[in-house]
């Protein structure tokens, strides 16, 4: 069926593993077979920065596949998640990272994926359940979630400057009030955050904005808050500005 196709197609791309729950049966010759078929079909293109990601032709048919721009890859590969890890996914809806930790640790590792936005959290739930996520879903503040992790990813809701090829409309509800609002809540999440993290446990801080206060400043916050917390150097190989 398309669907065994499309879950063969998904193991080739990650590399890891299917989510097809026993239903990809075919011989490795046919499965190699279709999986040619569909990436000719679907026009891919190789992420130079990334062995197992494909750029994806925009006239391609996506009904059953998870599209995400590439750079979302980039927190989960710093988080370096791994199988018997304990991970807190803080802002997760609408569940594209959640996603992408779970290939990277071959469904293995025990998940918390929260979001505050009830809206939002149905998407997340959605997905999840579509695509056979290993994670518990959570509906709660990230200011008031409970637990203990050894990684934590923390991709936090703010002014979205890097979305305007996008979404124009940001451009219209941009405001130095909206940066200061969210700077705030970037903090109050990101030293929550660390309060939960297990002693030499990561605790990985991302954005899609530009704004330094909701970037750096945060950083510096938890830095001068918690003397124990430490700045790690992000070694990845992939040609980008200052920011990461």
């Amino acid at each position: 069926s398309e669907g065994e196709i499309y879950l063969a197609f998904v193991h080739d791309i990650f590399g890891h593993w299917t989510i097809s729950k026993g239903r990809v049966e075919e011989s490795e010759d046919v499965q190699a077979g279709a999986i040619r078929e569909i990436k000719e079909e679907m026009n891919l293109e190789k992420v130079p920065w990334h062995e197992n990601a494909y750029y994806i032709d925009d006239n391609s048919k996506k009904k059953d596949c998870f599209v995400f721009d590439p750079v979302s890859l980039v927190p989960c590969l710093v988080l370096k998640p791994e199988k018997n890890d304990r991970i807190l996914d803080m802002c997760a809806a609408p569940g594209t990272k959640t996603f992408i930790i779970c290939f990277l640790t071959n469904n293995k590792p025990r998940i918390i994926a929260n979001d505050i936005d009830r809206i939002r959290i149905r998407r997340l739930a959605s997905n999840v359940n579509k695509f056979g996520l290993n994670c518990e879903i959570k509906n709660v503040s990230g200011r008031k979630i409970e637990g203990s992790f050894n990684k934590i990813l923390l991709d936090a809701p703010c002014s979205g400057e890097g979305m305007v090829n996008k979404k124009e409309k940001l451009f219209r509800h941009w405001s130095e009030k909206r940066v200061k609002i969210f700077s705030s809540k970037q903090k109050k999440l990101i030293k929550h955050a660390f309060e939960m993290l297990e002693e030499g446990g990561i605790l990985v801080y991302s954005t899609c904005t530009f704004e330094p206060e909701e970037n750096e400043c945060v950083i510096d916050f938890l830095l001068q808050k918690n003397k124990n917390a430490e700045l790690e150097e992000i070694k990845l190989d992939i040609k980008h500005v200052c920011g990461l």
